[in-house]
């Protein structure tokens, strides 16, 4: 077995973590994995040799039909793209396509089609998408491969920070992410009874509130060890009150990599309430969903003991799913148990 991704550049940002996860934990559970490495010379030629040269050395590697997991999308040209599933047919592998990104929901490349997106994952022997609703997405766009729902992505942390003990509060709303795309903070509400605690880069801390404890950019595997004991916040766009736009469609469908981060941080979560995480957040008891920032603390206080004892079981419960990559198992069984 062998999962497949393209050479990812480090960052502070969930992108490139999400991937080197799904890596690691694939690793653990015996698989090999094989980079498409482009290189980074500025001159097209030379990349295109490197990914070549990978693509020869995958071909040398591969075993007939054997499993592939392959992170979509792959940062590949359209050349390389047909070279490599001409040899995934030759070789006859069985295909495996792990969604991080809908190309042509996301809103970064306007050229990208749903219906391309969907063709290529027809030609897949199954799909792990990100939720229930994405696969119903996908479904009505005619998606017709088997497809499996991961609900939160793996996330591999440095240390466990998860013990028995629970805290006696919550008293920190805790946001971390891209802040360039997080205007929404210049609006978020001062609360009586609850601090902000913001991680990340991409804004002037001077323009954020002045209630706000800003913490900076922190790296991604040693988060879950810093942030304060509270509730991690999924927010996306340019308001407090509400989230439209291209950001809003894409949440009723994504689960965003910082949703893990919180959960293995042992962090319950605050979701968008017409987010496709909002009905899982709340079923399974990880969190709260509202409408609007404003909404955040009365719905906090109105939480009674037993309610938050539940929901700390559960976080904790997800904590040790996610941080032991338990999610993509699950997803993965489930994926082969449709195709028996």
């Amino acid at each position: 077995m062998i999962s497949l991704d393209t050479a990812n550049q480090k960052s502070f940002n969930a992108g490139s973590k999400a991937r080197e996860d799904v890596t690691y934990f694939l690793k653990k559970r015996g698989m090999h994995s094989f980079v498409i490495n482009s290189g980074y010379s500025r001159f097209f030629a030379i990349r295109e040799l490197n990914r070549l040269s990978s693509l020869y050395n995958l071909a040398r590697k591969l075993t007939p039909f054997e499993k592939v997991i392959v992170q979509y999308p792959l940062n590949i040209n359209v050349i390389d793209k047909i070279l490599l599933r001409l040899l995934l047919k030759r070789k006859r592998s069985e295909l495996i396509l792990l969604i991080h990104d809908l190309l042509s929901i996301q809103g970064f490349n306007p050229n990208k089609k749903i219906k391309d997106e969907v063709d290529e994952f027809n030609d897949s022997d199954g799909i792990i998408t990100h939720n229930q609703a994405m696969s119903e997405f996908l479904v009505k766009n005619g998606l017709k491969a088997n497809n499996s729902p991961i609900d939160f992505f793996d996330y591999h942390s440095q240390k466990s920070v998860i013990d028995d003990e629970m805290p006696k509060n919550f008293q920190h709303i805790v946001f971390a992410g891209n802040l360039a795309k997080s205007k929404f903070l210049l609006q978020i509400p001062e609360m009586k009874d609850l601090t902000w605690d913001i991680f990340g880069a991409g804004i002037s801390p001077e323009k954020l509130p002045i209630f706000v404890n800003y913490h900076g950019p922190v790296a991604p595997e040693i988060l879950p060890s810093v942030l304060p004991k509270g509730w991690g916040l999924v927010w996306d766009g340019d308001r407090a009150d509400a989230i439209s736009g291209v950001g809003g469609e894409y949440l009723k469908i994504n689960s965003p990599h910082k949703a893990s981060l919180y959960l293995a941080s042992g962090l319950p979560v605050v979701v968008w309430q017409e987010s496709a995480l909002a009905a899982l957040v709340e079923d399974k008891h990880l969190g709260i969903a509202v409408n609007s920032l404003q909404e955040i603390e009365g719905r906090i206080r109105g939480i009674n003991k037993n309610e938050f004892i539940t929901m700390q079981k559960s976080v904790v419960e997800y904590s040790k799913l996610i941080t032991s990559g338990g999610m993509l198992a699950n997803a993965l069984a489930n994926l082969e148990n449709k195709s028996l």
